[in-house]
C-alpha cells in the first residue's frame, strides 16, 4: 500500500469497485509498456486498488 499512499494519499485506503473500460484497459497497459512501470507503480498512478488487476487486463 506504499506506493499507493504515495501517489494518492488518504484516498488509497478508500476501495471501490469499478468496472474499467475496454479503452481505460488498454491506456493502462500502454502507459506500462510505454514507461517500463511496474504493476504496483502503475496501480498507484491510475488509482487502482489492487495491482493484480492489471495482470487480469490481457485476459
Amino acid at each position: 500500500m506504499g506506493k499507493q499512499y504515495e501517489y494518492n494519499g488518504v484516498e488509497a485506503f478508500i476501495q471501490p469497485y469499478t468496472n474499467y473500460t475496454l479503452k481505460f484497459k488498454m491506456g493502462v497497459l500502454n502507459f506500462m509498456i510505454e514507461n517500463g512501470t511496474s504493476l504496483i507503480e502503475t496501480a498507484a498512478i491510475f488509482k487502482i486498488p489492487a495491482p493484480s488487476t492489471i495482470s487480469a487486463f490481457n485476459q
